[in-house]
């Protein structure tokens, strides 16, 4: 299985379908794949930029044509283009989870429990106002599922620590009041797993050794 894996779009049109052009034209997905996207970006007015497909493919001959592309939460946020992100999002992904901005627009509980700063409670109220009934709904089914945390064999896909994932702990390395990574794979049920993040808005990497 392949999987393409994107997360944090925080209503930003522009980087999502930036994103989805990138792993068109570099990672030689399927065919299959390949007309999803193309159709998607087609629906949002975009103009998918298109190499031919290569002869040879080892990762496809590997993994067959077997793809899924998961979102690591956050569809909204920060951005000016949620009904867009929503929409593309929903139609593209075969799993989603939810981020903490998502359930902050779902819930005003939530909302002030999770410790927005005031900008970012203005900026959720603004996009409750500007978001289709349609799209809202999609991200309270999540809601109402509770869909914090997706399994896929020995990956595990969340938004922050799958552990107590509706407190939306960051991972990192002493990372102050939040949680860092030996934490986590202290847990017997992480110990064999490869967990995918999103939320820090920072790429890394934390390997356990054999010596802990």
């Amino acid at each position: 299985m392949r999987y393409f894996v994107l997360g944090d779009i925080h209503a930003n049109i522009e980087g999502l379908t930036a994103c989805l052009q990138d792993y068109l034209a570099e990672f030689n997905p399927s065919l299959k794949m390949r007309e999803k996207i193309s159709l998607g970006l087609k629906s949002m007015g975009y103009e998918p930029n298109i190499l031919p497909v290569k002869k040879k493919n080892k990762q496809r001959e590997l993994y067959g044509e077997r793809e899924k592309i998961i979102c690591l939460g956050d569809v909204v946020g920060y951005g000016a283009s949620p009904n867009e992100c929503v929409e593309l999002t929903f139609a593209l992904a075969d799993e989603i989870v939810l981020g903490n901005h998502d359930v902050g627009l779902c819930s005003d509980e939530v909302l002030e429990e999770l410790g927005f700063n005031l900008e970012s409670k203005e900026v959720i109220k603004w996009t409750r106002k500007e978001l289709h009934l349609w799209n809202r709904e999609e991200l309270e089914r999540l809601y109402q599922q509770r869909r914090y945390v997706t399994l896929e064999g020995s990956l595990v896909f969340s938004h922050g620590m799958p552990k107590e994932a509706e407190e939306f702990y960051y991972c990192g390395e002493n990372h102050g009041e939040n949680k860092d990574a030996r934490w986590l794979f202290n847990f017997p049920e992480y110990q064999d797993k490869i967990v995918f993040m999103g939320h820090s808005h920072k790429p890394f990497c934390f390997r356990r050794s054999p010596e802990g």
